[in-house]
C-alpha cells in the first residue's frame, strides 16, 4: 500500500516507502519524552523538488488515514529519487512564547496558547476537558515543553489526528495488533531516588491587588538606588523566595503605574506608589522629583512572572543618590508598592518518600521536583508525586513490537461508517422545515462527505495520531504505547507498563480473598509488580 503526498490539496506523488513517527504525551513528571512527531517519504525527483522546503505537505494513506506537516529537509540522489522529511503540524508549538495569566475554562486557555503559536483552526478539545475551570499563572518558555507539563498535571494528552490538534483523555483507546511479527520485552532497574517533591499553588484571581512586594513587604525586599541623571532598569522577581521554594508569589497581567508620594507605610496596599529619599536620607517632595525629570515606570515581562522597572533620576547631584525608600528609626525600607491584576498565590511543598529505597541504593536524593504552577491543591500535588514515585523504585518494564497494523481498515473487517444512531443523535427534534432550510441545494456527494467526516478521525479509520497513547494488555499488564513508527508495511514501537489502580479494581471486581490467594499466596511482591493483573477473573 502506498501513500499520496499532497501540496495545497493536490496529489504530487505516490510513495510506497514512507514512515510516520508519533510520540505520546507524558503522564508523569518523571517522563521527559514526547516529541512533536514527523514523517518522511521517498518520491521521484523533479525539477521543483528543491523548492519545496518549508512547504506544508499532507500525507494520505487509504488504510491509515492522514497526517500533515511542514517540510524540513529534502535530500536527492543520482538514482532519480528524493527523500522528503516533514515535522508534524505540532512543530508550530516548538517555539518560545510568553503567555499571560488566565482565569476561565481550560478549553479557552488551551486554544489561546495554541493561537499564540499560529494554530487557530483545526483544534478539538474534549468537552469535559474544555469545561474545567482553571486559574493559570503566566509563564515564558518553550510552548511544547510547557504543554507536556500541563498534560501530566491535568492528565490529558495532545495529539495530531489527521490535520486536527486534539486534546483528549488518556487511556481511552485500546490497540489491537494484527499479525504481530515481532515482540520483545525489557525489565531493568531504573534510576533510584529517595523522594519526589511536588509543589502546589493556592491561587486566586485578583482584579486589583498588591503585586510587589509579592505577599507584602518584608525585610528581604531590597532598596533600589540610582545615581544622578541615570536611568536604571531592574527586573523584579515575583516568584516565591522561600529557601525551600515556597512562599507568596504573583503572576501579573496589568500593573498600575506608580506615583511619587510623600510617605509610604510598611503595610500600604492602597495604591501603586513610592517615595524618594535623597543622599541626605530626607524625603524629596514629589513635585521636586517630577520637575527634575524623575520617573518610575513598570511593565510585566516573561509572562508576568517578573516586572521590568525603569527608574530615571534628576541630574541634580546635590541630592544623589536617589533611593526608592522611606526613612525609619531603625533602617530605611523599600517604599515601592505596585498594584495590578493577575494571579496571586501561595506556594506549598509536598515530599513523598520513595518506598523500598534507602540512601545507599539511591543515585540521587530527590528524583524530580514538580513545579506547582499547574497544580492547585495538596491532592493534585500528592497524586502528581505519586505518579512519579514509581519511576524511582519500580523496575522499568517495556515492550517493543512490530505488527502488520493496528486497527487498520481491512485488518479488522471494514471501515466504520455512520450509523442510524449517529443520525438520530444529530437530528433529534429537527423539523422538516428546518431540514429543508439547512440542506436545500445539497448534492448526494456533499451529504456523503459530511457524514464520512464524522467518523474519519475514529481510531478504526485514522491510525496516524491515534497509535501513540493507545494501550494494550499483555501477560497480565497494561502497556501504553509511548512511541510508534508506521511504514507502508508495518507498525512498530515501544510501550511502557501502565497498569493503574482503576485497571486493578476492574480486573478483580467481585473477586474474593480466596480468589486472590489462589493466584498470589506465597509469591513475592516482585512477581505481582511484573504482572499485576495475572490471574484476575475479568
Amino acid at each position: 500500500m502506498s501513500a499520496d503526498l499532497l501540496l495545497n490539496g493536490t496529489p504530487e506523488w505516490s510513495s510506497a516507502n514512507y514512515s510516520v513517527i508519533e510520540d505520546a504525551s507524558p503522564l508523569s513528571a518523571a517522563d521527559t519524552q514526547g516529541g512533536v512527531g514527523s514523517f518522511s517519504a521517498t518520491v521521484p525527483l523533479r525539477g521543483n523538488t528543491r523548492r519545496l522546503w518549508n512547504k506544508t505537505v499532507e500525507m494520505s494513506d487509504p488504510e491509515r488515514g492522514k497526517t500533515t506537516g511542514r517540510i524540513t529537509e529534502i535530500t536527492g540522489s543520482s538514482n532519480g529519487a528524493a527523500t522528503i522529511t516533514a515535522d508534524s503540524r505540532l512543530i508550530a508549538l516548538d517555539v518560545e512564547r510568553a503567555i499571560a495569566a488566565f482565569t476561565g475554562d481550560l478549553g479557552d486557555y488551551l486554544r489561546g496558547v495554541l493561537g499564540a503559536c499560529g494554530i487557530e483552526e483545526g483544534v478539538w478539545v474534549d468537552e469535559q476537558i474544555a469545561e474545567r475551570a482553571v486559574v493559570m499563572p503566566g509563564w515564558e518558555g518553550n510552548v511544547w515543553d510547557v504543554l507536556k507539563e500541563i498534560c501530566h498535571t491535568q492528565q490529558i494528552e495532545v495529539a495530531l489526528v489527521s490535520n486536527n490538534v486534539v486534546v483528549r483523555f488518556p487511556r481511552e483507546r485500546v490497540a489491537q495488533m494484527h499479525r504481530t511479527s515481532q515482540q520483545s520485552w525489557t525489565i531493568a532497574t531504573g534510576e533510584l531516588a529517595q523522594s519526589v517533591v511536588a509543589y502546589w499553588d493556592e491561587k486566586e484571581w485578583v482584579e486589583r491587588g498588591l503585586i510587589y512586594p509579592a505577599g507584602g513587604w518584608n525585610t528581604d525586599v531590597d532598596v533600589i538606588q540610582v545615581g544622578a541623571g541615570e536611568t536604571l532598569e531592574v527586573e523584579l522577581d515575583l516568584e516565591p523566595t522561600g529557601e525551600d521554594g515556597t512562599g507568596a508569589g504573583f503572576s501579573a497581567v496589568d500593573v498600575e503605574q506608580p506615583t511619587c508620594v510623600s510617605e509610604v507605610w510598611l503595610d500600604n496596599v492602597t495604591e501603586s506608589c513610592y517615595t524618594i529619599s535623597g543622599g541626605d536620607n530626607l524625603i524629596i517632595p514629589p513635585q521636586q522629583w517630577y520637575d527634575g525629570g524623575g520617573s518610575v515606570t513598570v511593565e510585566p515581562i516573561e509572562g508576568g512572572t517578573r516586572l521590568l522597572l525603569r527608574v530615571t533620576a534628576p541630574a541634580e547631584e546635590k541630592y544623589a543618590p536617589y533611593s526608592l525608600s522611606m526613612p525609619a528609626d531603625s533602617d530605611d525600607y523599600s517604599s515601592l508598592r505596585l498594584l495590578g491584576s493577575g494571579v496571586r498565590y501561595i506556594r506549598h511543598r509536598v515530599e513523598l518518600a520513595v518506598p523500598g529505597v534507602d540512601g545507599d541504593q539511591a543515585s540521587k536524593e530527590v528524583g524530580v521536583e514538580i513545579p506547582g504552577r499547574f497544580l492547585d491543591s495538596y491532592a493534585d500535588a500528592w497524586h502528581a508525586a505519586q505518579r512519579a514515585v514509581a519511576a524511582f523504585c519500580m523496575p522499568d518494564a517495556s515492550i517493543g513490537f512490530q505488527s502488520r497494523g493496528i486497527h487498520r481498515i481491512g485488518d479488522i473487517g471494514s471501515y466504520r461508517y455512520p450509523t442510524d444512531a449517529d443520525f438520530e443523535a444529530d437530528y433529534a427534534g429537527l423539523s422538516t422545515d428546518d431540514w429543508d432550510e439547512q440542506y436545500e441545494g445539497w448534492t448526494v456527494d456533499q451529504w456523503d462527505e459530511m457524514w464520512a467526516a464524522k467518523t474519519r478521525e475514529d481510531f478504526t479509520n485514522q491510525a496516524f495520531g491515534n497509535i501513540a497513547g493507545a494501550r494494550m494488555q499483555i501477560d497480565g499488564t497494561w502497556y501504553r504505547i509511548t512511541s510508534a513508527t508506521t511504514t507502508a508495511a508495518t507498525t512498530g514501537g515501544t510501550a511502557v507498563a501502565d497498569t493503574i489502580d482503576a485497571d486493578f479494581e476492574q480486573a478483580w471486581a467481585g473477586a474474593t480473598v480466596e480468589d486472590w490467594d489462589a493466584v498470589w499466596a506465597g509469591r513475592p511482591v516482585e512477581d505481582w509488580e511484573a504482572a499485576p493483573l495475572e490471574g484476575a477473573p475479568a
